[in-house]
């Protein structure tokens, strides 16, 4: 069995890889039972949140991410206790002809690895990954990231849910779902990500995608043991300091190894493309230690709750490739209205589209965020985009209202979107975490 990334219900598959998930945690005791939606939850809801609406003429001014910044990076892989690489690197994408035959893909799903690892405190490793980038580059303490001007901490994953409610048509509701809310210092929303499967069985059994991401992508140097990588930015989203999670599924080599300049310079004319990207790749720093066989030294951060070993390279954000990959029949339908939030909202800049034919893929689609047909499907979706600031704006107003003690979730059930207070008063994350929010003094 494979374990493998998934972005859950709503987005395409990722290619992560691994050993069957096998960890002594208690934070995952069941993956294969359901959690009920109301879990945690007073069944009595305090409020509704309605769909904003916004005069498409009124404001002519497109919004999108703007100064976005890579704070941080890693890379899951298995252990017996939860344990990741920093700041870890995708896997690289290795340009092969078509067609290619892949078998059909088989194994197990994360749906959300970093709930699966951690519970709760599904956005504790994205705090460690940033302060341990920060002390390896041996950032000073008046230039490491301020966290209590974040407005926002989320997984990108909360932000297409909450779109996807948004721009939902009537008769036509998105799926069930819901997110976990807590204050942080004075203003910053943490948006903790729920679902009611962490993890599932043969969730891949009917596609093609995973086996070929695996044929197209090469693990990077010290990254062999991966099972999924993770890319913390922050951006300005009109007027709202985001900070964001996401899952990236490829990366660009770091130099072109199909290029004419670069086979005259190593002396190839023809070869294998991966030994070509391997040589590529080996003057690149990657830390001081990157066996395939995962034997690191700890971080000076390591805790008992998670491992973290220092390995792979900070990949920019120009190289990240999104990837999707679909039947013939089903790529005639393609959804961009569902899939350009995915790269908007992280300013993933590739999207590869690959198309089979019963596991023989034979077309990829390559396209540019910002270029071509791609200009125009952002256009139309600009209103979605300008009232899911509306909606982020409403939800920090609650969430800043109940304070630091306050503990709300907003549950969607049926295309509506509800306000529920949760029972227990379990922070998300630890005390010497949450005193980051607190604002610095001058």
């Amino acid at each position: 069995m494979i374990s493998r990334g998934n972005r859950g219900p709503f987005g395409h598959p990722g290619p992560h890889r691994g050993g069957r998930t096998s960890n002594s945690f208690e934070r995952a005791k069941s993956d294969s039972a359901c959690k009920d939606l109301y879990e945690g939850l007073d069944e009595v809801s305090t409020d509704v949140i309605h769909k904003p609406f916004l005069d498409p003429r009124a404001s002519r001014k497109d919004i999108k991410p703007q100064n976005l910044v890579c704070l941080g990076s890693y890379t899951w892989i298995e252990g017996t206790v939860a344990s990741i690489i920093v700041p870890g690197s995708p896997r690289i994408w290795v340009e092969k002809p078509l067609p290619i035959c892949v078998p059909l893909d088989h194994g197990c799903d994360f749906i959300d690895q970093n709930g699966h690892r951690m519970g709760s405190r599904t956005l504790f490793p994205l705090i460690r990954a940033v302060q341990d980038v920060e002390s390896q580059s041996g950032t000073k303490e008046k230039d490491k990231f301020d966290w209590s001007s974040a407005d926002f901490v989320t997984d990108r994953n909360g932000l297409r849910k909450l779109l996807r409610w948004i721009i939902a048509r009537p008769g036509d509701p998105p799926r069930d779902f819901r997110i976990d809310l807590q204050l942080a210092g004075s203003k910053t929303v943490l948006m903790n990500r729920w679902e009611q499967f962490a993890k599932q069985q043969g969730g891949s059994r009917h596609s093609y995608g995973f086996n070929f991401e695996e044929t197209m992508t090469i693990p990077s140097p010290g990254c062999e043991r991966g099972t999924g990588y993770h890319r913390i930015v922050t951006y300005d989203f009109d007027g709202l300091k985001m900070v964001v999670r996401f899952e990236v599924d490829a990366c660009l080599s770091p130099k072109d190894p199909g290029s004419k300049a670069t086979k005259k310079r190593r002396g190839v004319v023809d070869g294998d493309p991966e030994d070509d990207l391997l040589g590529a790749l080996s003057g690149l720093s990657i830390g001081t230690n990157t066996r395939s066989s995962g034997v690191l030294p700890p971080s000076p951060l390591t805790t008992t709750d998670l491992k973290i070993s220092r390995a792979g390279t900070q990949v920019p954000q120009s190289n990240l490739i999104e990837m999707t990959a679909r039947s013939e029949a089903s790529a005639a339908r393609f959804d961009w209205s569902e899939a350009y939030p995915q790269l908007y909202l992280s300013q993933t800049p590739y999207h590869y589209l690959a198309v089979h034919r019963g596991g023989t893929f034979f077309s990829l689609a390559k396209r540019e965020i910002g270029k071509q047909d791609l200009v125009a499907i952002e256009r139309r979706a600009q209103l979605g985009f300008k009232r899911l600031r509306k909606v982020l704006g409403e939800i920090q107003t609650r969430v800043k209202k109940g304070g630091a003690n306050g503990r709300i979730s907003i549950v969607c059930n049926d295309g509506v979107l509800k306000v529920h207070e949760r029972t227990s008063k379990e922070s998300c994350l630890s005390d010497d975490s949450l005193a980051l929010f607190e604002r610095k003094q001058v």
